[in-house]
């Protein structure tokens, strides 16, 4: 049969054994969201720069057809 003190010693050890797997837990989550929000970041940038590409060639053509039809 344990003690007080020992009954105590083990629920000590197991709230401090907890607050570190929550802390570790807690790391882990923000560290996944704030690489997904990097990754979106990436993301959007490449489509940003995509959608400049498109741009430009759309104002080309644009700018042949306007050539052509003052023609």
């Amino acid at each position: 049969m344990k003690t007080i003190d020992e009954y105590y010693m083990d629920q000590i050890a197991l709230l401090i054994i907890t607050d570190i797997l929550i802390k570790i837990g807690i790391l882990i989550l923000g560290s996944y969201i704030v690489l997904n929000i990097l990754r979106l970041l990436a993301m959007k940038k490449r489509d940003d720069e995509y959608m400049k590409g498109i741009r430009d060639e759309l104002d080309k053509i644009r700018n042949e057809l306007e050539k052509s039809n003052k023609d």
